[in-house]
C-alpha cells in the first residue's frame, strides 16, 4: 500500500501539459509497468478523467475518446468491484459531458 501511494504521488507530480497526447503516452507506460498495484492502476484513470475534464477544445473529440479508451482498457483489469463500478461511473459521467455517447455506453 505504501509503494503504491508513493507511486501515485510521484506520477501526479509528473505532468506534460499543456502536450496532454505525450501525458496520455506516459500513462499508458505507467499502466504496463505497474498493471499489478490496483491502488495505481485506479489514479491513472482518476487521472485521465481529470484530463478529459479540463479539456476545453471540444474539436478534439478524438481525443476525447482515446481517453475515454483508456479508461474502459485499463478498469476491467481492478481486483475491486467497488472501484470498477466507481470509476465505470466517473468515466460515464465525463463521457456524456464531453458528447462522447458511444463511449458513454460502453462504460
Amino acid at each position: 500500500r505504501q509503494v503504491s501511494e508513493l507511486l501515485n504521488h510521484a506520477i501526479s507530480k509528473c505532468t506534460f501539459l499543456p502536450n496532454m497526447q505525450k501525458h496520455l503516452s506516459f500513462l499508458t507506460e505507467k499502466r504496463a509497468a505497474f498493471s499489478h498495484l490496483d491502488l495505481v492502476q485506479v489514479a491513472l484513470v482518476q487521472q485521465v478523467n481529470r484530463m478529459a475534464g479540463i479539456m476545453e477544445n471540444r474539436d478534439e473529440k478524438a481525443f476525447m475518446q482515446a481517453l475515454a479508451a483508456y479508461s474502459y482498457i485499463t478498469i476491467p483489469s481492478l481486483r475491486s468491484s467497488k472501484n470498477k463500478m466507481n470509476l465505470y461511473l466517473e468515466t460515464a459521467q465525463i463521457c456524456l459531458r464531453n458528447g462522447c455517447l458511444g463511449q458513454a455506453e460502453a462504460c
